[in-house]
């Protein structure tokens, strides 16, 4: 049953307008309860947004694509816009999406950052921040193959931020949000899939697993 979630899983953009009962909604954020996080320390919080609050973050990121278009008009790379472009594209699902979640992380400091502080060790932010990462994907994945078990569809989209770069802060406060706790890290979209997608390319096994015989 899980090797067949896990292979029919795909990131769904097309959803009907039926939402889907707070029931199954829970069922699905409690599944990230069970992810393995660094320390246990299960570092995050999820944020449902009502529909006046996805409309005012739909301004906020139309408002700032026009801006970035504009910009770009200047750089000397032209394909800039084009990638900008390509980020919108993918932002507009979360706009129409019948749930979606503000997915955020704690801004808390890891052991490691205090053996760092003490002097013992040397560990960048980058480091620390993909050690992060790591623990909120595996919370999300938990999410996501629960929602496909429940019939449910579902994405994960990053794309959004690039719009809401400069309101990030403000957005978090009107929403009730601790920005000096919290950053947001994904946007996650859950309904009832109104597409069925093919199964994108992939690499094979042999490509990712060098084992030994």
């Amino acid at each position: 049953m899980l090797d067949k979630i896990i292979r029919e899983r795909r990131t769904i953009r097309e959803y009907t307008q039926e939402i889907p009962p707070l029931e199954l909604r829970k069922k699905v954020a409690e599944a990230g309860l069970y992810a393995p996080t660094a320390t246990n320390s299960q570092p995050f919080l999820i944020r449902e947004l009502s529909k006046d609050e996805v409309a005012s973050i739909q301004n906020l990121m139309e408002k700032r694509y026009e801006e970035l278009l504009a910009a770009a008009e200047s750089c000397e790379d032209k394909k800039v816009a084009k990638v900008i472009n390509f980020y919108w594209r993918f932002s507009k699902p979360v706009l129409a999406a019948p749930i979606v979640w503000l997915f955020l992380g704690e801004k808390t400091p890891s052991f490691t950052q205090r053996l760092q502080d003490a002097g013992l060790i040397s560990y960048t932010e980058a480091k620390a921040s993909s050690a992060m990462r790591i623990s909120l994907g595996c919370v999300i994945q938990n999410m996501l193959l629960k929602a496909k078990e429940l019939g449910l569809g579902s994405g994960v989209y990053s794309a959004p931020f690039i719009f809401l770069e400069k309101d990030e802060s403000a957005l978090l406060e009107d929403l009730g949000i601790d920005s000096q706790k919290y950053f947001p890290a994904e946007f996650l979209t859950i309904g009832y899939p109104a597409e069925n997608p093919d199964r994108p390319h992939s690499k094979t096994l042999d490509e990712v697993f060098k084992y030994n015989e």
